[in-house]
Parts: C-alpha cells; structure tokens; sequence
C-alpha cells in the first residue's frame, strides 16, 4: 500500500548549500516548554555522556489509567519541542490523532549521532550505530519503565536527523512502528542508503512498517535532498504491499516543511485506524496469560521451557523436551509472514539459551562430567558472527543464564553439593567475568530458587520457587532493586500468572514488552506471555 502526492513541477534549488542552524520552520508556538516541564537527564553508558531528555505527557496522563502511544522527537531543543507540542495538541484537539507522550532527544554532538557514515569535514561524523543503541538498550527501557506506554512508537527528524531516522528504520528493524522523515539529507551517504534501504525492503522485516518523507521546493540544500527522488522511485519500485510509504512534496516549503509532523502523524493514525481489531488491542493490557504460538512453539506433544529473542524480536530460541527427543534442545522459530514458523533444531547443543539485550552474545546451558564422572551443568557462551554463532567457550558451572545490558550475567549455582541452588551474579569485566557473588534481599533462601530473569536495566529480577506460601508447586516472584542498589523484598507475581502447576524459566521480550515464562498447568510445560506491564502494581 502507499500513499503517494506528489507536484507536478520539479524541485526548485537555489545556487548555494543550506547551512544547519535552526533547520526547524515550524510557527510560533503559544505553548513554550520551559523548566516547569518534565526534563531529566540520563547518563549512557554506550555514549559515555550525560544526555538532556525532555518528556510531554498529555493533560489526561494523572487522571486515567490509559496507555498511550510515544512519539520520539529528534533534535529536540526547547523550542523545536515546544512547537512540535503545539502542533500535537492542536491536532489533538481537531480528533485527527489520539493523545501522545512526546520524547524530545536532545543534541549533544549531531554529526556525530546522526550520520551512519564518516564525512572528512566533521572528524566525530559515523557514529549512528552507537546513538541507535542508545536510544534501543537505555532511552526507551527507561520510558517504557517510568510511563504507561502501549507497544506502539513513532519516530521523527528532519534534516540529519530526518537521514538518522531512515537509517533507525532499517537497521534497528522492529524498534519503531512509524518512521517521520523531513527533507533527509540523504546526499551525505547516497550509496549506503539506496544499498541498505533496497536490502531492507526485500526483507520480510519491511512488512508492517510505515515511512513518511517529505521535501519542499524552495529547499536551498541542494546537495543533500537533489538524490530525494530517485530514492522515492527505489522505495516504490521495491516495497511490498505490507510497506506503507507516503512522499509529501510541499512546492512552496524550504528545508524541513512546516506540516511535516502533522501530515505524517495524520497518516500514520489513519493506517493504524484500518488496521485488523488484533492489533489494535496491543494498545492495551494483556493481564491474561496467552499460550505463546499455539500448535507452532507450545505444543501438546513436547514441552518447551524457556525462551530469549534476537533484539529485532523476529526470531525466539526456546528450549523443548520429551517427545521423540532424547533430552532437552533448543529450538528456533522466526517470524515471517505474520506467523511464527516451525521451529527447527539450533545448530548446537545445550538448553537455557539466553542472547544479550545487544544481540552480540548467546549463553547457553550444557551438561558435562566432574573428576568423580558426576554429572555437571555448565555455563557456555559464544559470539555473533556472520549470523551464526562462533567460538563457543567455557564459561564455568552454572545453569539457565540471564544477561542486563551492561552484560553482567546471572544464573542458578549448584557448584555446593549441600546447596539446591543459589541465584548469584558474575559482573562483566572487559570480555571477563568476576567470581559469582549471591543475589541479596529475600531472592535466596533454604528451598528451591531457579531460573533467574534479569531486567536489562538490573532494577528487578524475576525467579522461580517452591517456598512455602504460593499458589502451587512452584511459583514466579520478583524482587526489585532500591535505590540504594540493594536488593529489597520479594513478592509473587499473584494469582493472574501463578497456577496450581509449576510456573518458572522466565524472560522478556525485547524492549520489555512481554513477560515470556512457562507454565504446566495445560499437562505439559508450554510457553505463555503477558503484559510485561502487570509488574508496575507491586513496586
């Protein structure tokens, strides 16, 4: 499907190159957002800097209980947010979108942050595969931890930023929903685009995904936005049917056109509104467990626990046992075509896999013998390479492993003979890893405690156990970590997860949307998903 308007008269270029300054045209805004709005600053461990966030959260936000979407605004100085708020709450006001929370990123170092490619007169330029890192692992964990969001996220920038949102789209594939781009400034890295955007829309990944671009015609950056049209014509030639393109030609706009946001957020509501009533509902709670892939991943003849997603969250590794298999295996499925496909043996051996929130490492659990010939279970991890996993290595004894961003990694210690299992945590030290120490709080006790599910930030981690006082024979709880970086209290996670059968081996999917864990209470062990949301009620 694509929406496409376009003039009939060419573009009109003046004989000089635009300078960047305020590259925002956007009207005077009745609304100034100033130091009573909410700005907080986050430091990035990936960026190693400090970073000014400024968050709008609409009028409605304290009085109800509703989720809404995140639009994530590029460039975002206290003026070009300002009036990207205005022009948000007026089309708010007119019925024409639903009510939004607004992220406005703050620049630091642009050419830094926004160009894929190095550029010989901006010596720090080259540097977007780390700002994208830092907007995926740090910035949208923290929102989407602090503020009731729903699954879906949009993206806007004009300019380089507009160039850095394309890019977003095609190599942070999933992150966003929508990708808004004002006059890209695509004549910085023609070929590396017009490669990776045609690679890209030959990717299944392309379906379901919404791209607006927009250019005027008194645009004065003439080398920069001269390649826009024949990368139109390649997006058109390329797209699926499952590909929403829109190309806004504005005659009489410069640099970045005034109704750039508007009528690209006009659209992409107006895709969302056509679509099927399932997806819709991802807008909001899923308080009941659902049977994950029924038929396809959770099946009647095997049972499957545990499973970890690439970051993209197209492709989930599960561990499945019983049946015809003569131990546990782990298992792939992709998502292709709206559906989850029949899962096939990994190409190694092992069980508990676990990818980093980076995709960049796999853990995985495997059996091995002692000096007594005593059975062991042990720790292996191997590295991302060339879409397959390399190198695989010892990492030590231990079981079914969990990974934070920061790579530190925790799993169940049985090394003590006298001990059923204690949930500790190795820090990662450069590549290396520092003796385990025992996770604190009311995480360990004298019963069974397994399976640990660390969160990407490291603020809770979630486990199984058969302590006295739960719902069955073993029950999922989480533990969060204070602010004083202790580890505090334990709860169970309630009735609305928790059975008479056996819950445990959990994990979350990409980006925190879902809590991922496995449950017996159909006969067989079966992976089931609920909204990772359902935690917030007992902080």
């Amino acid at each position: 499907m694509k929406i496409y308007t376009r003039a009939k008269t060419l573009i009109q270029v003046f004989a000089y190159i635009f300078l960047f300054g305020n590259f925002s045209k956007l009207s005077p805004s009745n609304r100034q957002i100033g130091p009573e709005d909410n700005v907080f600053r986050i430091y990035s461990r990936i960026l190693d800097e400090e970073r000014p966030i400024r968050i709008y959260l609409p009028d409605s936000y304290a009085s109800t209980m509703d989720r809404y979407t995140v639009l994530y605004h590029l460039d975002g100085t206290q003026r070009n947010f300002s009036n990207a708020i205005h022009q948000i709450e007026k089309l708010v006001s007119q019925g024409e979108i639903p009510k939004l929370i607004v992220v406005g990123i703050e620049n630091t170092d642009r050419w830094r942050d926004m160009l894929p490619v190095k550029i010989s007169k901006h010596p720090t330029s080259g540097e977007a595969d780390r700002f994208l890192k830092f907007i995926q692992q740090e910035l949208i964990t923290q929102i989407e931890r602090k503020y009731r969001t729903n699954s879906i996220r949009i993206l806007h920038g004009c300019s380089n930023s507009a160039l850095f949102a394309i890019f977003t789209m095609m190599e942070g594939i999933g992150t966003f929903n929508g990708i808004i781009a004002g006059s890209p400034s695509i004549g910085h890295c023609v070929d590396y685009l017009t490669d990776g955007m045609e690679s890209y829309l030959i990717d299944s990944s392309a379906s379901d995904q919404f791209l607006s671009i927009s250019n005027g015609g008194r645009d004065t950056a003439l080398k920069l936005i001269t390649p826009i049209p024949d990368f139109v014509d390649l997006i058109e030639s390329r797209s699926s049917s499952g590909f929403i393109f829109q190309y806004k030609y504005y005659e009489e706009e410069g640099h970045c056109p005034t109704p750039t946001l508007t009528d690209g957020l006009k659209s992409f509501f107006q895709y969302h509104q056509a679509k099927p009533a399932a997806y819709k509902d991802e807008r909001n709670l899923i308080l009941t467990p659902q049977r994950f892939a029924p038929g396809v991943v959770s099946t009647d003849t095997y049972s499957e626990t545990g499973c970890t997603f690439t970051p993209d969250g197209k492709t989930v590794y599960f561990t499945r046992s019983g049946g015809d298999l003569t131990g546990p295996t782990v298992f792939i499925s992709r998502y292709e075509d709206d559906a989850w496909t029949s899962p096939e043996k990994a190409p190694f051996s092992g069980f508990g896999p676990c990818i980093s929130p980076d995709g960049k490492m796999l853990v995985i659990s495997k059996y091995g013998y002692d000096t007594q010939n005593q059975r062991t279970i042990e720790l292996w991890v191997a590295d991302a390479e060339e879409n397959e996993w390399k190198h695989m290595r010892y990492l030590g004894p231990g079981n079914r492993p969990s990974m934070s961003q920061n790579d530190n990694l925790y799993y169940v210690d049985r090394s003590d003979p006298e001990d059923r299992g204690v949930i500790v945590m190795r820090k990662c030290m450069e590549r290396d890893y520092s003796l385990p120490e025992r996770v604190g709080g009311g995480v360990n006790t004298p019963y069974y405690e397994a399976h640990p599910c660390i969160a990407e930030d490291e603020s809770y981690i979630i486990f199984d156990s058969t302590r006295p006082g739960g719902y069955g024979e073993g029950d999922l709880y989480i533990c969060f970590n204070g602010p004083d970086g202790s580890w505090e209290e334990v709860h169970n996670l309630g009735s609305s997860i928790n059975s008479a059968g056996y819950e445990a081996y959990s994990s979350i999917s990409p980006v925190r949307r879902f809590l991922f864990f496995s449950s017996d209470k159909g006969g067989t062990f079966d992976l089931y998903s609920v909204d990772l949301n359902i935690i917030e009620k007992l902080r």
